[in-house]
């Protein structure tokens, strides 16, 4: 599995948040709760070097990763991450989630119960999707105008840049719509075979920041900031 350190990337930065308000899995964040961030930085690592590329097909069930929440890894290194399975449901495809990021930054949700001691600024936060890897990457590819957000293939090849081949246009010719925008897609070729997909990390971000929901009437839930608080990452507040 690929693995991005802050300390490999100098221009992460720690303490950002993301954006508030609605995005594609809900009018907006739920009061009382706790968000894993990775904030935007204009000065930042660009999105792209944060997508696995080619996406890595895994089975979830294999690897004990839920379906609903979260799940904690350790790799090799003894360094802990949050692996969260991005719902199709609400993202379509990763394009969308990806798209959104790059608008809003990247705010999951954490339940209150999960132990988050040992999470620090060297985590990362791995995203799965269930149609993140093209099993017919090759063929899929080379009937396409595929372009690699990363400069490392070219059409015919298994890709990053498949995301935006295979998600289906909703806004009119070669374009697809998100609350927060639209976005351009990739064609395909007359007669390209039809994608077959399956479940893959997608992207993996540094964790900048956990930011728990205030309560309606402007106070903080005792228990997710005792939570959060147990991260090695700074904790913030908001109201949206």
């Amino acid at each position: 599995m690929t693995q991005l350190h802050p300390s490999e990337n100098p221009f992460v930065h720690v303490g950002l948040t993301a954006k508030g308000g609605a995005r594609e899995c809900g009018a907006g964040r739920t009061a009382g709760s706790i968000y894993v961030e990775c904030g935007l930085s204009l000065t930042g690592v660009p999105l792209e070097q944060y997508l696995h590329d080619p996406p890595i097909p895994v089975e979830p069930a294999q690897l004990g990763l839920s379906s609903q929440g979260v799940t904690i890894i350790e790799d090799d290194k003894g360094v802990r991450h949050i692996v969260d399975m991005v719902g199709a449901s609400h993202y379509p495809y990763p394009s969308d989630f990806i798209e959104e990021a790059r608008l809003m930054g990247v705010s999951r949700k954490v339940p209150k119960t999960t132990d988050l001691r040992g999470i620090t600024s060297a985590s990362m936060l791995i995203l799965v999707h269930a149609r993140a890897s093209v099993v017919n990457a090759a063929a899929v590819s080379a009937a396409s105008d595929m372009i690699c957000p990363n400069a490392r293939h070219k059409p015919g090849e298994d890709c990053a840049g498949l995301h935006w081949v295979v998600a289906e246009e909703n806004d009119g010719p070669g374009r697809r719509r998100l609350n927060c925008g639209t976005y351009e897609l990739t064609p395909r070729a007359p007669g390209a075979p039809t994608p077959v997909l399956q479940h893959a990390f997608f992207m993996a971000v540094p964790i900048t920041a956990m930011t728990v929901i205030a309560n309606h009437d402007g106070s903080v839930d005792e228990a997710a900031q005792k939570s959060a608080g147990r991260a090695g990452v700074p904790v913030s507040v908001a109201h949206n």
